[in-house]
């Protein structure tokens, strides 16, 4: 008895990269890669701005009582 070789074709998975995808994928993953730092800034920014005001009036405030 002679066994015959079987084969078996699997599809292939796509291969997607950023040179073959639409554009709008490209911005849409460039932007999900950047907004957490973008997001980071703009709290450290914001919470640095509130320091400074706040620092600013309390000077005011020291200024205004002791001397």
């Amino acid at each position: 008895m002679i066994a015959k070789a079987q084969v078996v074709l699997k599809p292939t998975l796509p291969v997607t990269s950023e040179i073959n995808l639409p554009f709008i994928t490209q911005l849409i993953s460039l932007f999900s890669r950047v907004w957490p730092v973008a997001g980071l800034a703009a709290a450290v920014t914001v919470n640095l701005a509130w320091i400074g005001f706040l620092g600013y009036e309390f000077s005011k405030l020291v200024d205004t009582v002791f001397f």
